[in-house]
């Protein structure tokens, strides 16, 4: 199974349409997290490489998360597939 953005996306829909992100006149939840030096690091240059700001980039973490979630409670299997030199290498990734 494939995650792509047009279905993260339809999950950042349906929570709009629940009142949860930040859609005008919806109210919204503020969070204060801490975060380790190196997570925050991370965090930040994930956000700048895809021209967004930081609180934009955990939203999609959380929608990225909840799709997931709903797919391996389907019985799916979360895997990278990737091209080294020139095999294709699939790897599951275990969420604990």
């Amino acid at each position: 199974m494939e995650i792509t953005m047009p279905e993260v996306q339809k999950l950042d829909t349906e929570r709009a349409n629940r009142g949860g992100t930040d859609t005008p006149g919806v109210d919204n939840a503020r969070l204060q997290i801490v975060l380790g030096r190196e997570a925050m690091t991370s965090l930040k240059e994930i956000a700048g490489r895809k021209g967004i700001n930081v609180s934009e980039a955990v939203r999609r973490a959380v929608s990225l998360w909840e799709y997931t979630e709903r797919a391996m409670d389907r019985g799916a299997t979360l895997a990278t597939i990737e091209d080294e030199n020139g095999k294709t290498k699939i790897r599951e990734v275990v969420l604990l």
